[in-house]
């Protein structure tokens, strides 16, 4: 379990509503209408940007949500967002590359020479598990709308797809003794693929639960949790075998703080 116990936070851990302001109204149905948001009391920056995107598109939708609406919330030029994200899209590319980041910082808690796709689901479910103790690369209120984009939108899931081998092949390869154009390397990423996109679908499925928890603008923030969980039934599933030990503990951890 020493592999569960370094997610657990730290007692000088800034609360989640210190990390990451909110949104706070709900939905408009007025697309042009402005939302007012606390991060605006300091002048924009690159995490500031991302937080008032990720709240434009939980609350009003991905798509309909646009550059030039996240630069008049934050009270800059379209062109001043452009210094930061060429598009809306690069925006959620860029939390992908912080979290797949965490992923590979966790391989040095992965035994050696572990199987390549075992190696990822632990790492995931670690990356997951720091989330949910509060001490992740990110924090919870950022993983609600980026999981609920990433589940409505297989196009950016292409994308995601796309930056997961730039960051994870190369230290997953180092570190598993695998080389990165090995038929096994390979196999295990199309392998992850197939399960993070199972794991996407039965939240598609299950949108009521996956709502409550925390997907949905009253969803309880159990993101983390619940990500995890439907990682591993999946690996299970597309395998035909038990997921490692490792990511089971995880997975099954209870948070160290109250959800």
């Amino acid at each position: 379990m020493a592999f569960v116990e370094q997610f657990k936070p730290q007692s000088s851990m800034k609360t989640l509503k210190q990390l990451s302001p909110v949104v706070t109204r709900g939905p408009s149905t007025d697309p042009n209408a402005k939302i007012d948001h606390p991060a605006l009391a300091r002048q924009p920056d690159r995490a500031t940007l991302t937080d008032i995107a990720l709240d434009l598109f939980r609350w009003r939708g991905y798509d309909t949500t646009s550059v030039d609406q996240i630069a008049a919330t934050a009270g800059i030029t379209p062109q001043d967002v452009g210094r930061y994200f060429e598009t809306k899209d690069a925006i959620i590319t860029s939390l992908i590359d912080e979290v797949l980041q965490a992923g590979v910082a966790s391989l040095a808690h992965v035994p050696p020479n572990t199987d390549p796709l075992d190696a990822l689901l632990i790492i995931y479910t670690a990356t997951l598990q720091g989330i949910t103790n509060g001490v992740g690369v990110i924090p919870r209120e950022r993983l609600v709308p980026l999981a609920h984009i990433l589940t409505v939108q297989p196009d950016l899931r292409e994308q995601v797809r796309a930056v997961r081998r730039r960051v994870l092949m190369v230290p997953l390869a180092e570190h598993t003794g695998v080389a990165p154009d090995d038929r096994r390397m390979r196999h295990a990423f199309t392998m992850w693929a197939a399960i993070v996109t199972g794991s996407y679908n039965s939240f598609d499925r299950a949108r009521v639960s996956f709502d409550r928890a925390g997907v949905g603008p009253s969803g309880d923030g159990r993101v983390p949790e619940v990500m995890a969980r439907r990682l591993n039934e999946t690996f299970a599933q597309v395998t035909g075998r038990e997921p490692p030990q490792q990511a089971i503990e995880l997975a099954s951890a209870p948070p160290a703080w109250g959800a």
